[in-house]
């Protein structure tokens, strides 16, 4: 009889699971929102707080058209998982489960916004390496 009460139990909770499953469009707005928090960040460090305004009111709509074409999302029944590619790159972003999607704070977005700045171009790294051995 217990076994009968925690195979019912367990199919509940994965019933449960797959209907409060979130989809692409929970994903995308929550990525926009917290990228879009990131780059007002980003801009208020580096522009100050007047400037910083500004360069964030001007890059929001970038910002909801590259998610919007870099965002993809894979439903598993009981959990989502969202992907951003970059170049040739794809990272884990997002994952929706029960209801809710989480992903990395404004914060942590902002430091990788200003990893990816401060990078240079491998193409860069390749030509100053080619001249110093000429």
């Amino acid at each position: 009889m217990k076994k009968f009460i925690a195979l019912i139990f367990f199919l509940l909770l994965l019933a449960l699971m797959m209907v409060t499953c979130p989809n692409e469009e929970a994903h995308s707005k929550l990525v926009k929102e917290r990228f879009s928090e990131a780059v007002k960040l980003e801009m208020k460090d580096k522009a100050g707080k007047t400037f910083g305004s500004l360069g964030s009111a001007l890059a929001k709509p970038f910002v909801k058209t590259a998610i919007n074409k870099a965002l993809s999302v894979d439903n598993y029944g009981v959990v989502s998982i969202g992907r951003l590619k970059v170049g040739d790159s794809e990272r884990v972003i997002s994952v929706g489960l029960l209801n809710h999607v989480f992903t990395a704070s404004s914060q942590r977005l902002q430091s990788e916004i200003e990893k990816a700045l401060s990078k240079k171009p491998a193409d860069d790294e390749t030509t100053e390496e080619t001249t110093e051995k000429d």
